[in-house]
């Protein structure tokens, strides 16, 4: 049989809760963003609610003293880990077509001269 659990809530159960709520919020954005009465700042994808729904959420937390638990709770949502900084999108920046295309034409140039 477990032991019994004590009948009040410690920091580290508040914590526990404070991330549950944060992880639960961050998870319904889509149906914050569609609430009645936010139609007017709705556009950008939401962009905006979500910098308030997140701001808001670090302010309870940073009342628990628990900065930090919005920013994990999104890399963990997004999939991203800490510091990873922005991923492609798998079709690349760019940089590398120009790369390529400088490269081809180079090659394409010493041919012609004779190298």
């Amino acid at each position: 049989m477990p032991p019994k659990a004590a009948n009040y809530l410690t920091p580290e159960h508040d914590a526990i809760i404070l991330r549950a709520v944060t992880a639960s919020v961050l998870a319904s954005r889509r149906t914050i963003y569609t609430t009645p009465g936010l139609e007017a700042v709705a556009n950008n994808g939401g962009s905006r609610i979500n910098q308030r729904v997140q701001q808001m959420l670090k302010k309870m937390c940073a009342a628990y003293g628990l900065a930090g638990v919005v920013e994990e709770e999104v890399a963990a949502a997004s999939g991203k880990k800490e510091g990873a900084g922005r991923q492609s999108n798998g079709k690349g920046t760019g940089k590398g077509k120009k790369r390529k295309i400088k490269d081809e034409v180079k090659d394409e140039l010493e041919d012609e001269a004779g190298y």
